[in-house]
């Protein structure tokens, strides 16, 4: 796995419970801004409902929305 602080702006996903091969975690500090057209070439899956809201909450931590 790959290393997983347990920041709050960072979410842990594992690859039982998503359609990734290995664990990871997801760092909403650093995020980016990328051309779909040009940088995005397909879809790897989906992420169960429980991970996205917590990903929702990281990333308006990490950007200091309420």
């Amino acid at each position: 796995m790959r290393t997983y602080r347990g920041y709050p702006f960072e979410v842990q996903v594992t690859a039982a419970e998503s359609p990734l091969d290995e664990d990871t975690s997801i760092r909403l500090d650093q995020i980016r801004v990328v051309s779909i057209e040009k940088r995005i070439h397909s879809v790897a899956g989906s992420l169960d409902t429980e991970t996205v809201d917590a990903i929702d909450d990281a990333l308006k931590l990490s950007l200091g929305v309420d």
